[in-house]
C-alpha cells in the first residue's frame, strides 16, 4: 500500500528520499497487520482499498470487497442513519464514534464502530472499522444483570418490612442468581458483589447458603448477630450445629432439607442454639436452589429470632387464663358495657347464677326488656339513671356506684352493689 503525501494546497509531493519510502513501507505493514479494518471508499460508496482484517471482522477477503458498495453490507435497519453519516462526512465533518451493524458473510450481524474522514483532494473517504460485537454483548449482559439485581434489591427492601413468610422473594432472588451463572464471568462477579452488599446490610435476619448436603457455604452479618458465630467459624460446617441435641438425634435438620427439596421450600418455628449454648425461638424459611436444568445446587436459609414475640404471646395466654379463672371463681360478675349506648360488650359467665339469665340473652336487642324484668320498681334511680348517663357524657362521672334490688328469673329478690369505673378513649 503506497501512501501519497500532499501539501496544504493538496498538491502531490512525490517521495524524494529512501527514508520516506521506508516510512511508507512501515506504514503499509501496520495496515496489513491491523486488527481493525482500514479502508478507503470513493464518492460512489464503493470500496477502493480494504485491509486484510476484513476477513476476520466480516468474513470477506479484501479482493471480494473492492468495487462493492459498502451500503450493501449494512443491516437494513441501519441503512438510513449510515447514509446520513456518509453525507455528513463528505460534507467535511469527521466522525469518530459512529456505530452500525454489518452483515457477516455467514449471515450474522457484526457491531462496528467507525472513524472516518473525507479527502476532497483524493475524493476518497478514509475509514477505520472496529468490531465491537463482543463489547456490545457484554454491555447487554451487564445491563440485564444490573436490572435483575436492582429489581431484586427493591423487592428485598420491601419484604424485609413484612412478615417472615414474605421473605420468599429473597429466596426467589437467590434462585435467579444461580441461573445467572450462565452469563459472562464479569457480569456474574458484579452481580454477586451487589447482592453480597444487600444481604450483609440486613441486620434483623440471618441469611446464609447451604450446600446440597447442608454444609454452610455463605454467611451474612445478620446470621452472625443472631447465632453468635463469625463466617470463619461456620463456613464448611453442617448447619445442624444450630439445632438442639433432641432435634439432631431425631434427624430433624435432614428432614427439613428433604421437605424443602421435595416441595421447593420449607418453613417452621422452633428452638435453635447459639454459640454460647443459649436457646432462642426462631422462624426459619429454607428454599431449595436449582439450576436451569433442575439439578439441586443447594439451599438458602432465612432465620429470624422471634423469642420476644413468643414470650409476649405466652404471657398474654397465661394472663387470659388467669383472668378467666378469676372470673369463673369470683362471687361477683365482671362486665363491660357501653354506658352511653347501653350495650353490653362483655359479661362474665357468673351472670346466670346471679340473675338466672344466660350471657347470650344480654344482647342489644334484649337489654331494655331484661332491664324492666330484673330491676324492681322504684330502684331504677339506683341503677344507671338518665342523670348518670348525662354526667358520663360530660366526662363528670369517672366512677359510679349504686345499690338496688333485682328480681331473678325464678322470682327471688336480691340486693346488688353495682360499682363501675368509666373508661374514655
Amino acid at each position: 500500500m503506497i501512501v501519497n503525501h500532499r501539501d496544504r494546497q493538496g498538491n502531490l509531493i512525490p517521495p524524494n528520499s529512501q527514508k520516506e519510502e521506508q516510512l511508507d513501507h512501515g506504514f503499509s505493514e501496520v495496515v496489513q497487520n491491523a486488527l481493525d479494518v482500514i479502508c478507503s471508499i470513493d464518492a460512489e460508496g464503493k470500496f477502493v482499498r480494504v485491509s486484510p482484517a476484513s476477513h476476520k471482522v466480516w468474513g470477506y477477503r479484501p479482493e471480494e470487497l473492492v468495487g462493492q458498495r459498502y451500503i450493501d453490507l449494512v443491516a437494513p435497519a441501519d441503512v438510513a442513519k449510515t447514509n446520513q453519516a456518509a453525507q455528513d462526512i463528505m460534507a467535511g465533518k469527521a466522525l469518530t464514534d459512529f456505530e452500525n451493524r454489518y452483515r457477516h458473510k455467514d449471515g450474522s450481524l457484526v457491531d462496528v464502530l467507525w472513524s472516518a474522514s473525507w479527502s476532497e483532494a483524493d475524493q476518497l473517504m478514509f475509514c477505520v472499522a472496529r468490531d465491537i460485537t463482543g463489547r456490545k454483548r457484554a454491555e447487554a449482559e451487564r445491563d440485564l444483570a444490573f436490572e435483575a439485581l436492582q429489581k431484586a434489591r427493591e423487592e428485598l427492601e420491601t419484604r424485609v418490612q413484612e412478615r417472615t413468610s414474605d421473605l420468599m422473594i429473597v429466596n426467589e432472588y437467590l434462585q435467579n442468581e444461580i441461573a445467572e451463572r450462565e452469563r459472562s464471568e464479569q457480569a456474574l462477579r458484579e452481580s454477586e458483589e451487589r447482592f453480597r452488599l444487600i444481604v450483609e446490610g440486613v441486620q434483623d435476619y440471618g441469611i446464609f447458603m447451604l450446600g446440597p448436603e447442608g454444609h454452610i457455604a455463605g454467611w451474612n452479618l445478620g446470621a452472625e448477630r443472631i447465632k453468635g458465630y463469625t463466617d470463619e467459624e461456620v463456613i464448611g460446617r453442617h448447619f445442624s450445629l444450630f439445632y438442639t441435641p433432641e432435634d439432631v438425634a431425631r434427624g430433624h435438620p435432614q428432614e427439613e432439607l428433604r421437605r424443602a427439596a421435595a416441595q421447593g421450600w420449607y418453613e417452621e418455628e422452633g428452638w435453635r442454639v447459639r454459640k454460647d449454648g443459649s436457646r432462642f425461638w426462631a422462624n426459619v424459611v429454607i428454599t431449595a436452589l436449582r439450576d436451569a436444568a433442575g439439578d439441586l445446587r443447594g439451599f438458602s436459609k432465612v432465620s429470624r429470632d422471634v423469642t420476644q414475640r413468643r414470650q409476649a404471646e405466652e404471657a398474654l395466654r397465661r394472663s387470659e387464663e388467669r383472668f378467666q379463672r378469676a372470673i369463673a371463681g369470683a362471687d361477683a360478675v365482671l362486665y363491660e358495657r357501653d354506658f352511653i349506648g347501653g350495650v353490653y360488650t362483655f359479661i362474665g359467665e357468673g351472670i346466670f347464677g346471679l340473675t338466672g339469665y344466660r350471657v347470650d340473652e344480654f344482647s342489644p336487642a334484649r337489654f331494655d326488656e331484661i332491664r324492666q324484668e330484673i330491676i324492681l320498681l322504684g330502684d331504677e334511680a339506683g341503677s344507671d339513671s338518665a342523670e348518670a348517663q348525662a354526667r358520663a357524657r360530660r366526662g363528670a362521672l369517672p366512677e359510679w356506684r349504686a345499690d338496688y334490688r333485682i328480681r331473678t328469673r325464678s322470682g327471688q329478690t336480691r340486693w346488688l352493689t353495682d360499682a363501675s369505673i368509666h373508661l374514655r378513649d
